[in-house]
């Protein structure tokens, strides 16, 4: 399974270099266009906390066996 994490501005513009982490644990930083993509996750609940341009936002999300899950994460 895997997670898709899109993070912006409350403004609408993307996050780029916005570190991703995944249960406490880092999994990578979003790109240009605000978006990390196909983070391995395991099935079942996950909480995604992501820190950028000094803001933190999270989100919980559950993720189906071998599914792909998008998340969006609004930083204010």
């Amino acid at each position: 399974s895997t997670v898709d994490v899109y993070v912006s501005l409350v403004e609408g513009n993307p996050v780029p270099g916005a570190m991703v982490y995944i249960d406490n644990e880092f999994v990578g930083e979003t790109w240009e266009d605000g978006l990390l993509r196909a983070a391995p996750v395991s099935p079942g609940e996950h909480i995604v906390r992501v820190e950028g341009q000094g803001r933190i936002g999270t989100k919980s999300f559950n993720v189906q066996y071998d599914s792909r899950e998008y998340v969006i994460i609004i930083l204010s």
